[in-house]
């Protein structure tokens, strides 16, 4: 009954460990181990390869209103933030990649989408999309069939990240 009083007490105290349990534990006070194997792990899996479906799957084509949908944009950051691809019109090619942090909302009248941003090398991203230096450095892409090829043809024999087309899944969901 006194241990289990002594528990709530420290509980409602915020402090139920004290440095003796960390020495028991083989711990440092700050916790140095649990540290270090978090910065592994982070390191482990920023070298792991991005897996990106090539095609517009089924809840991108949803519906939206007139204002847009922050969360959905966040999803569709989360698939296409980061990803490159080649502008095989232009002359020469060039190289865009997604803007990590920013859509392009598009309101067209039973038709509004969303539009990934392709961003050259020397936009700033600390500045505003409409700021004088990144005007020319941006473009608004359609996510079509065309936009999937250009990331197809950017990442054939690279390894960084493993472009799928919809043969090779099995499912069309997260």
């Amino acid at each position: 009954m006194k241990a289990k009083a002594r528990t709530v007490k420290m509980s409602c105290a915020s402090k139920l460990w004290t440095d003796e349990d960390f020495k028991c534990c083989k711990m440092d006070v700050f916790c140095g181990d649990i540290e270090a194997g978090l910065t592994r792990e982070s390191a482990a899996r920023d070298s792991e390869v991005r897996n990106f479906r090539a095609w517009q799957e089924r809840w991108e084509k949803k519906k939206l209103g007139p204002q847009g949908n922050k969360i959905f944009e966040a999803r569709l950051l989360r698939k296409y933030g980061g990803i490159k691809y080649i502008d095989i019109d232009s002359t020469p090619h060039r190289v865009f990649k997604v803007h990590p942090s920013t859509m392009w909302f598009e309101k067209e009248r039973g038709n509004n989408h969303y539009s990934v941003i392709g961003i050259l090398d020397g936009f700033d991203l600390e500045k505003p999309l409409d700021h004088d230096d990144n005007e020319p450095l941006y473009e608004a892409w359609d996510t079509s069939v065309d936009f999937f090829d250009c990331v197809r043809l950017y990442y054939e024999g690279k390894v960084e990240v493993n472009v799928l087309s919809k043969d090779d899944c099995d499912s069309d969901e997260e």
